[in-house]
C-alpha cells in the first residue's frame, strides 16, 4: 500500500517540527550574501526565467497558483554567473559531509557531484501547496528557504511523511537529500510512494512564502 500518509497525518506533521534522525536529510545554513543572491533571482525572474516552462510572472499552473519558474545558468548576465556558480558549490560542497560514502556508491570510485545548470524558483502564496512528490530529475537536491514561516507568511512545514519529519522555514536554513538512494527498494516495483525523498510543500495560509 505504499508509505505515503494520510492527509490527516500530513496536516498533523506539518503543524510541528521534527528533524529527521535517520541521516538522509542533511541541514545547514546558507551564508546571507548567498541568500541574498536567491531574492536577487526571484526579483529578476520576469526578466530571465524560462519563459518556455510557463509564465515567469504567475508561475506553472501548480496548486493553488504557485510560482514556478526555471531559472538557467545561460540566462544571466554574466556579471551574475559567478555567485551562480558560488551557490551551487556552496551545496556540492555538504554533500561529503552528509553522506561520505555515498557518491562512490552511487557512480562508482570516480563519481563526483557536478552543478547543475538550472534552478528553480518557488514562490508560495495564500492557498499555495505542493503536493507530495519526489524530484526525480535530480540526484541530490538543496532547498533553500528565504524567509521564515511565523513572521513573514503561515504555514508552509516541508514534510517527509516516509521519515516521519517536519521542517519550519527559517530564513538561510537549508535542507540536504538525496533522490537517487542507494540500497533503497521500493515495496511495490516502480512506486516512489515509499520513497524517503518523498515530501510535500504545506499549504501557506497568509503572506508569501520563497524558496
Amino acid at each position: 500500500d505504499g508509505r505515503v500518509g494520510s492527509q490527516l497525518v500530513l496536516d498533523q506533521l506539518a503543524s510541528i517540527e521534527v528533524v529527521d534522525k535517520s541521516g538522509f536529510i542533511h541541514e545547514f545554513g546558507m551564508e546571507e550574501k548567498l541568500v541574498c543572491f536567491c531574492e536577487f533571482l526571484h526579483e529578476v525572474r520576469d526578466a530571465y526565467g524560462d519563459k518556455t516552462r510557463g509564465s515567469t510572472s504567475e508561475g506553472e499552473p501548480l496548486h493553488g497558483g504557485l510560482v514556478s519558474v526555471v531559472l538557467r545558468r545561460e540566462a544571466l548576465p554574466a556579471s551574475e554567473r559567478e555567485m551562480y556558480h558560488v551557490l551551487h558549490q556552496r551545496c556540492i560542497d555538504e554533500i561529503p559531509k552528509a553522506w561520505p560514502d555515498w557518491l562512490r556508491q552511487a557512480a562508482g570510485r570516480a563519481g563526483r557531484a557536478r552543478q547543475s545548470q538550472d534552478l528553480r524558483l518557488l514562490q508560495y502564496s495564500e492557498g499555495s501547496r505542493f503536493e507530495v512528490h519526489v524530484d526525480s530529475g535530480w540526484a541530490c537536491q538543496a532547498l533553500i528557504y528565504l524567509n521564515d514561516a511565523g513572521k513573514d507568511f503561515t504555514g508552509g512545514s516541508t514534510c517527509f511523511p516516509n521519515l516521519g519529519a517536519a521542517y519550519r522555514p527559517r530564513r538561510g536554513r537549508v535542507l540536504l537529500w538525496r533522490s537517487v538512494c542507494v540500497g533503497h527498494r521500493p515495496l511495490i516495483p516502480g512506486s516512489w510512494k515509499d520513497h524517503p525523498a518523498a515530501h510535500v510543500a504545506g499549504e501557506v495560509h497568509g503572506g508569501i512564502k520563497r524558496v
